[in-house]
């Protein structure tokens, strides 16, 4: 149950936030029809990865 509630905690981040509400962004407007597939796939992508592999780079902090 500890680990658990750990992991809820890792959630609320601030860098888990900013990732979700960029994502959320991202897929609003390519569901609206503002920006293509193919911008949608690289704007994911780079927030993605810089995000979860600064994670490895800096220990875990």
């Amino acid at each position: 149950m500890n680990k658990f509630l750990e992991n809820i905690a890792s959630l609320i981040k601030v860098k888990t936030i900013i990732t979700f509400m960029i994502t959320g962004t991202v897929v609003y407007l390519g569901i609206k029809g503002s920006i293509e597939a193919k911008d949608i796939m690289l704007l994911a992508g780079m927030v993605f990865t810089y995000f979860f592999n600064k994670d490895t780079k800096d220990g875990g902090q």
